[in-house]
Order: structure tokens, then sequence, then C-alpha cells
């Protein structure tokens, strides 16, 4: 069996598409409850955007950026590096803000409105650097990336699929390869994301509180 097909084979028998289909719905159903694509990442303990932002396109819960080059000086002044550190252009983060692009820099130039209010929530650093005041820390803070950190994990030879098996004590998933270290990788990528679905599902509807911006 070639490598590629190896790996897709175990991917499939460890549940990976399964997986990844569960994390979709539950993106779009915390952008659903009124989070923006930075805080799902937040709550997910991811620093980049990128997968989350994508899923949410291909399901068509935020529509597709605009593609080629903005007008010179429609970004407002230090929030490359803050949009570049979540893996987002100004395009996308306005995509999924819903948002025009012109409207942020007005906003930000009035010194209020939505524009604003999404800096204040997604980027706190620069909110305070362009208005001088504290953002008052956003809704949902960055939590820390999810290890298998105090789990016992469980390695063993598996009979009867003839592969090597990883399991997370408390979870029924299991992460299969020819190899330990193969099995590792995928067992804890289901941890991983399974945990982040349970993070995901406890988030509050906050809609009602982001009406009018």
């Amino acid at each position: 069996m070639a490598k590629k097909q190896e790996a897709y084979y175990f991917q499939a028998k460890s549940g990976i598409d399964v997986l990844k289909a569960a994390l979709a719905d539950a993106h779009s159903e915390a952008y659903q409850k009124g989070y923006s694509v930075v805080e799902i990442a937040r709550t997910s303990g991811s620093k980049t955007c990128r997968y989350i932002h994508a899923a949410l396109v291909k399901s068509a819960m935020i529509p597709r950026a605009k593609t080629g080059c903005l007008p010179k000086g429609l970004v407002p002044n230090g929030m490359a590096p803050y949009l570049s550190t979540r893996g987002l252009t100004f395009a996308k983060w306005v995509a999924g803000r819903g948002l025009k692009p012109e409207t942020v820099l007005q906003d930000v130039i009035a010194g209020h409105g939505p524009g604003l209010e999404a800096i204040r929530i997604d980027f706190p650093g620069l909110y305070k650097k362009l208005t001088g005041a504290d953002a008052c820390l956003p809704p949902v803070p960055d939590l820390p990336p999810l290890e298998a950190i105090g789990k016992k994990i469980i390695i063993t030879w598996d009979d009867g699929h003839d592969c090597y098996r990883c399991t997370v004590e408390g979870h029924d998933f299991a992460g299969y390869g020819n190899k330990p270290a193969d099995a590792l990788s995928l067992g804890l990528w289901l941890y991983r994301g399974y945990e982040t679905i349970q993070r995901l599902s406890h988030l509050p509807d906050i809609r009602l509180e982001r009406v009018g911006w």
C-alpha cells in the first residue's frame, strides 16, 4: 500500500472524516450563536483561524472574501500584524464579521460603530492602541491549546485490526496506525477535536447582545 493510501486508510479507520464533519457543525453552531471566527479559535485553543474560516465558508455560513488588492490606506493602522497572527487577511476578517471594509475604517475614525466594536472583541490590544481605552476583556478569552495532559494514553496492538491502537482515558474513540507514533498522532488529533466540540457546545447564545451593531 502506498504511503498516502496507507495514511488515508488509517485516518478513515480512526474516524477522522466523521470528526471533521462534527467540527464543521460545531463551528457553524458557534457562529450562529453570535461568535466571531476569532472567538471560535480562542475557545478552541487555536491561534490561527485558517481552518475555521475555511470551514465556515465551505458551509456557506460566511461569504467568500473578495480577491484582489484593497485600496491603499483602507486597513486601519497597526491592524496587519494582528490579522497575520490569526492567519486572516483583512478581506477575510470583514467577510466573517459581515462588515464592509470601508465601514471599519470609518468607525475607527469616528471612534464608535460596529467596525470598532468588532476590533474591540477580536483584537483588544489593537483597540487600546487605536482608542487609548481598555477593551475590558473580550467575552471569550484565549484558552490554552488542547493537549492530553494528565490523561492516561494507552497504545496497544490490536489483533482484530492488525495494527496499533491508541485510546485516551475517558473517551471511546481510537487512533490506528502501523506504528505506535502514527496511532498516537491520530489518537491525540481525535482527542483535541472532540474536546474542542465540547468547549464550543458550552458557549452561551449571545446573538441578542450583539443586535444593532
